[in-house]
């Protein structure tokens, strides 16, 4: 019996009605509060060309980036696996503000280490020599966020499209 394309996705279980009319999951954080939509402020899906970027960023550029990570617009999101529980270091853009970071995110919220932070409602991040306990992730628009960074790099956060920044309040003791 030969399928074609169609009843292949149908048989593996593929859900073939537009994103507006599938039913939304729902997870949740380890606040016990739920969590809606793993992206909120993005519809589309994972293109080919995305994920091998992202497999590249993973395997490539991100071990790289930690040599140098946690000085100037670097830093070290230190987090816990959703399922694994292991801890994770993975380099990322930072910008400090008074009471925490913004963190750019330009592969929205699909990525692992920010689907981790969101579901476990925090993280450490490593930022010139001093780890920093944070918390109350948000994701938020770049209206908010851009003022946080230099000037020289809102243009290439605009450039490429990047319009999604996580918000992260330091915790005090």
């Amino acid at each position: 019996m030969v399928l074609s394309d169609l009843e292949a996705l149908r048989h593996r279980g593929t859900d073939l009605r537009p994103a507006a009319e599938r039913p939304v999951r729902q997870t949740a954080n380890a606040s016990g509060l739920a969590i809606r939509d793993p992206d909120p402020l993005s519809n589309r899906s994972t293109s080919r060309g995305e994920a091998v970027l992202v497999r590249i960023t993973r395997t490539v550029v991100n071990p790289l980036v930690l040599t140098f990570a946690g000085r100037w617009i670097y830093a070290i999101v230190e987090h816990t696996g959703r399922r694994s529980g292991r801890t994770y270091r993975t380099p990322v853009v930072a910008a400090p503000t008074e009471s925490g970071f913004f963190v750019p995110l330009p592969y929205g919220t699909r990525t692992d280490w920010c689907r981790n932070v969101l579901a476990a409602a925090g993280c450490t991040i490593r930022w010139q020599g001093s780890a920093h306990r944070v918390g109350h992730p948000e994701v938020v628009r770049s209206e908010e966020a851009l003022p946080a960074f230099y000037r020289w790099q809102r243009p290439l956060f605009r450039m490429l499209g990047i319009d999604q920044f996580l918000r992260l309040d330091i915790l005090r003791p």
